[in-house]
């Protein structure tokens, strides 16, 4: 039996399914890693712990699942995007992984800005303004900051395109994930006066491949690690935004979804590139024929993370994860819509879209002495409503178009209280699908079979993606929510100064 090995590499955890040709998931492990924090606005990972990871999880899903190496025709990484990984001649990283969560690059940021002709000249290229998040900022503060080490830099890869090294010795870039630097779509190949302007030669920029391309048979040395064969085929793979389209069944021409992991999103299949809104930006999808409306935000279940580790960590050690997410839900539950007017704001990390801002940060804002604990979970879980609505509502405004109905996907749709906040605070129905957090590895396993031969065109991803659960919303909640949320956006507006002024 032909099976598909897929993985989606997150921030925090890796996980690995196996699929057969019809989008089944016969088998799946996980695998988690460190992040590290080393300053403030600096964050890493140790790209070696991705390919350890990779090795576990195969090695597990082969036990769990009886399958003979020979049956694993391919491998596919959909993967955590805009990281930046040097690497040297023999392809080791002579770096720890750049994260995408990262900020460090601001003033790199604005000097490439301004070499691109300014901020206009910038978004008309690549579709949005570069931060001190992305990818060819941080390329230009490691050669800046570490001249030694970017001496002997063969080359720049992301995560996809360090695990694609690992298991085949080719250095490759999918176009998907290439789109975040400056893709020119004419002529299919990235502008080489945009990298130049890291400082980094473009001529050593690494094989652009497809995402459902077939880069190369797995290495004799992957090969004996993951224990399978030279037989297998690895393929372009893709981020895991573009991932996740396709395992959500929304990667057409006006379907959007949204996602709920350690950061978040919404995102909408376009066969046009545009001038977005509110930082929202235009990526290739992994269907070459289309683009992927992009409103990425910084932190998601971060925060909801963040909150419960500091504020329920008595609760996490003693109780078991069901038990644990049981009591938040109740507790969650016990406080009515709009958190007595708390209001939190949840950019730990600054943020992406709505706004584009490195400097703002999280708080909790109209504090009283009558809130309690669970006020503070609740009006938590409400601002990640509140940010994703606003970048929903832009994302529509740019498509002159609403949907009434939402599809949302990730961890963070295990919780029952969540998901009912989120359509009440969106006002519509929410739809969670079937195997929804490994939904970037289902459409990276359809990425595979593309390329094997076994589906002919992007369409038939339909049939890999089926509705669990229907959430509708609660019009009671409708006024508080409204108000919440018209809050929520002025918080920023009276505190854009305030956070630009401490944290420059």
């Amino acid at each position: 039996m032909d099976r598909i090995l897929s993985f989606d590499v997150g921030t925090s955890a890796l996980k690995g399914i196996l699929v057969d040709k019809e989008g089944a998931v016969c088998g799946s492990a996980m695998a988690t890693y460190q992040v590290h924090f080393p300053r403030e606005g600096y964050v890493e990972e140790d790209p070696s712990d991705w390919w350890k990871g990779v090795v576990k999880v195969t090695h597990e899903i082969l036990s769990q699942c009886g399958t003979s190496p020979a049956d694993v025709k391919g491998i596919v990484f959909s993967t955590q995007a805009c990281n930046v990984i040097p690497i040297g001649e023999d392809g080791s990283a002579l770096y720890n992984a750049i994260s995408w969560m990262d900020s460090r690059a601001d003033v790199e940021a604005a000097e490439i800005v301004e070499m691109m002709g300014g901020v206009e000249a910038c978004q008309s290229i690549i579709g949005t303004v570069f931060t001190g998040m992305d990818t060819l900022p941080k390329v230009r503060w490691f050669i800046k900051n570490e001249p030694e080490l970017a001496a002997k830099m063969a080359c720049f890869v992301d995560v996809n395109g360090y695990l694609t090294y690992r298991a085949t010795g080719e250095r490759t870039y999918d176009i998907s994930s290439a789109s975040f630097l400056g893709y020119d779509r004419e002529n299919e190949c990235v502008y080489g006066e945009l990298i130049g302007t890291s400082g980094f030669d473009p001529a050593k920029f690494p094989r652009l491949v497809k995402s459902y391309e077939k880069i190369a048979n797995l290495s004799p040395e992957a090969a004996a690690e993951l224990g399978l064969t030279t037989a297998t085929a690895v393929f372009g793979g893709t981020d895991d935004i573009q991932g996740t389209a396709l395992g959500a069944g929304k990667a057409g021409d006006g379907e959007a979804h949204v996602y709920l992991g350690t950061s978040g999103w919404v995102a909408v299949g376009s066969d046009r590139v545009a001038a977005l809104s509110n930082g929202g930006g235009v990526i290739m999808s992994a269907d070459p024929a289309l683009q992927l409306w992009v409103y990425s935000t910084e932190t998601c279940c971060a925060t909801f993370n963040w909150f419960v580790d500091n504020f329920y960590a008595a609760e996490k050690k003693a109780l078991g994860e069901e038990r644990l997410y049981a009591l938040l839900g109740e507790a969650a539950a016990s406080v009515p819509a709009g958190s007595a007017r708390l209001i939190f704001d949840p950019w730990l990390s600054g943020e992406r879209s709505p706004i584009q801002d490195v400097h703002v940060r999280g708080g909790f804002l109209n504090l009283g002495m009558s809130h309690t604990r669970a006020h503070m979970l609740r009006a938590v879980m409400e601002s990640v409503a509140y940010n994703l609505l606003w970048c929903y509502e832009s994302m529509e405004a740019d498509l002159g178009k609403r949907a009434d109905t939402v599809r949302i996907l990730g961890g963070g749709t295990k919780n029952p209280v969540w998901m009912q906040i989120f359509a009440d605070v969106f006002g519509r129905k929410i739809e969670v699908i079937k195997d929804t957090q490994i939904a970037g590895a289902i459409g990276g396993a359809f990425l595979a079979a593309l390329g094997l031969g076994m589906y002919e065109s992007f369409d038939a991803v339909k049939k890999w993606s089926r509705v669990d659960r229907v959430y509708a919303p609660d019009a009671g909640n409708a006024a508080a929510y409204a108000e919440g949320f018209k809050n929520f956006k002025d918080s920023y507006a009276a505190l854009k100064g305030f956070y630009a002024g401490i944290n420059s």
